[in-house]
């Protein structure tokens, strides 16, 4: 488990043991995969222990591509080393080239370097995100070494998210929002009080504190007509989350008919939610490219979103005179930025016309798995080129 508490050898060696177990594992098996995906720092020796020829030339003909899921400094797997300790040859047995860059003031094993340094591409999850990436990562002059890093957003799988949603209140979104408020608000049930929903992690990188720093100004402003809800759990241990957790708990219990949410508790009516919501709430302080704004759209919930990473590529205002656009978007990280996206979405709710049309924009604006997926089978037709057999198979396949 990577994620899992030791020393930094032991560290090291879940690393190792992940990518030579599984190039062991293709070479008993007699697989040779003409393309390789690694996904993020824990894979990242993968490619250099078969660039390294640790199993001969099995893997000479094999392309080998990293996807970087999250690139900031702190998920790069960094393995920060004391001056007058040793880096660990013994355990990794490469080169050290590919794990220390000793230009840095720092010893830092990275094995994300090591990727990028044995890889034949790389890729993420949305273009802007890749833009943030190539232009703001200490990572940088790698990332920049290649001609065509390739990007496409995420996506969820549509149908089975429609079933799920079918499947708790019958896709009707008056109806999920009735149950909401019924169930979280005290059963203050109003289809005029618009309903603002945050589903996820109480972190920072979730920007809960915009939320929580501004509930009791939206709600004083707009004379209690207002129902935001918090859905997810906080780590007390983190600093961050119980102070958010606690200003949530204090919230709930001065404005129940207002503000609903649960820190201590695991979150379970997400599907609800996405077709209940009148605006989903992603406040993100970054944000690579983002899953949670597609289980909106796909229930034709409009998103109110910081724009950044992936949310700049999938979130778009929505503008009144060319009625296009799927949300509502803030540039200022702060509460007053985020507080005015609150009120220009609260200003098309009460517009019939407007929300019907922003709710029909997210919908058509969610993007479905398969399209995800057909997109980066093609760039790894081109890594391999073989475009033209990609288009063939495009042509004569019926694509769902």
């Amino acid at each position: 488990y990577p994620y899992a508490t030791g020393t930094k050898a032991m560290s090291l060696k879940r690393m190792v043991l992940m990518a030579r177990a599984s190039l062991q594992m293709l070479c008993d098996r007699k697989i040779i995969p003409a393309v390789i995906v690694t996904n993020d720092w824990f894979s990242g020796l993968v490619a250099p222990y078969a660039r390294e020829q640790f199993y001969g030339p099995t893997f000479d003909n094999t392309t080998f591509y990293h996807l970087i899921h999250n690139g900031e400094m702190h998920y790069e797997g960094r393995i920060y080393i004391d001056p007058k300790a040793d880096t660990y040859p013994y355990v990794h047995q490469l080169n050290p080239f590919y794990l220390i860059n000793h230009a840095w003031k720092d010893i830092i094993i990275n094995p994300t370097r090591a990727a990028l340094l044995a890889s034949n591409n790389w890729g993420t999850v949305s273009p802007s995100y890749r833009f943030d990436l190539m232009h703001n990562s200490s990572l940088g002059d790698l990332l920049f070494k290649f001609w065509h890093p390739y990007a496409f957003p995420n996506g969820i799988p549509v149908h089975l998210r429609e079933q799920q949603v079918f499947a708790v209140c019958g896709g009707d979104h008056a109806k999920a929002k009735a149950m909401l408020q019924q169930k979280y608000f005290n059963g203050r049930v109003d289809p005029n009080i618009p309903l603002f929903v945050f589903v996820g992690r109480i972190t920072e990188q979730k920007g809960i504190q915009l939320i929580t720093w501004s509930v009791r100004e939206l709600v004083h402003y707009f004379a209690g007509n207002i129902q935001i809800m918090v859905g997810g759990m906080a780590n007390m241990s983190d600093p961050y989350s119980s102070a958010r957790a606690n200003e949530i708990m204090d919230l709930r219990y001065h404005m129940p008919h207002c503000f609903w949410g649960n820190p201590h508790e695991f979150f379970t009516d997400g599907a609800l939610v996405n077709c209940g919501a009148d605006f989903g709430l992603m406040p993100s302080l970054f944000e690579p490219g983002g899953i949670v704004q597609h289980e909106f759209f796909g229930a034709g919930t409009p998103v109110i979103a910081f724009k950044t990473g992936g949310l700049k590529d999938t979130v778009c205002e929505y503008i009144w005179d060319t009625k296009t656009g799927n949300g509502y978007t803030f540039e200022g990280y702060n509460s007053g930025d985020f507080m005015w996206a609150v009120h220009r979405a609260y200003g098309t709710f009460k517009n019939a016309e407007h929300y019907a049309q922003l709710r029909k924009n997210a919908k058509d604006s969610v993007i479905d798995g398969s399209t995800v997926a057909w997109a980066w089978l093609g760039e790894f037709y081109r890594m391999r080129g073989r475009e033209a057999e990609f288009a063939e198979r495009v042509s004569t396949t019926v694509i769902p």
